[in-house]
């Protein structure tokens, strides 16, 4: 599968236009439970979800168009600032979407949607490669 572009695990960062394709991850069909059309791979950039994903992992993200059943899931989300990943968290009473790091030092995004804030889901993380 080609990569499709890099993605920010720090503050969203908008995904590269004339990104290289010439770089593929060979996959397992086996791992893929649904069409290849549904499925894309990034490279991590950023240190915001380290320990668990470091920079330059590889992440492949199954394209999702609602948010149901993602409390909790790493996910690729698109911001007015371009692309994240982070693990979701919703407040309800609040009408608010947490994006979380897994790095401590990092802070937690807050995205409001009674402030006007404007987000949407890319998709759910399915696999994770670390190269070596």
């Amino acid at each position: 599968m080609p990569l499709m572009a890099e993605i920010s695990a720090g503050m969203p960062a908008k995904a590269a236009k004339d990104y290289e394709h010439d770089n593929f991850v060979g996959l397992l069909r086996i791992y893929l439970k649904d069409n290849l059309d549904n499925y894309m791979v990034f490279r991590v950039n950023s240190q915001s979800m380290e320990p668990q994903i470091m920079n330059n992992d590889i992440v492949v993200i199954q394209r999702k168009d609602d948010w149901s059943n993602t409390d909790g899931s790493v996910c690729a989300v698109r911001l007015k600032d371009g692309i994240t990943l982070k693990r979701i968290q919703f407040d309800h009473q609040r009408q608010q979407v947490l994006l979380h790091p897994f790095n401590a030092e990092y802070r937690v995004q807050v995205v409001d949607s009674m402030q006007g804030d404007d987000i949407s889901l890319i998709g759910t993380m399915v696999i994770h490669l670390r190269l070596v």
